[in-house]
């Protein structure tokens, strides 16, 4: 598992993000509430979104710092 690209194992952290998302949703507080189960999918989709904004921005930062502080 540790010669495993990171590539590899993103179909394994969707499972385990979607294992989280259900664990949350059977929660008794939102158990029996399809009004705030619906609520809580739309938060999670709201924090993927950010992590995933936060991450597309680091990609570009760290191509420019590649390009300007340690270019050749």
């Amino acid at each position: 598992d540790a010669v495993r690209h990171d590539g590899e194992r993103i179909p394994e952290e969707v499972q385990a993000n979607l294992a989280w998302a259900k664990k949350l949703l059977a929660h008794e507080y939102y158990s029996n509430d399809k009004t705030k189960q619906k609520q809580l999918i739309d938060r999670l989709q709201r924090l993927f979104l950010k992590n995933k904004k936060v991450a597309e921005k680091t990609i570009d930062q760290l191509g420019i710092l590649r390009d300007t502080e340690y270019a050749d």
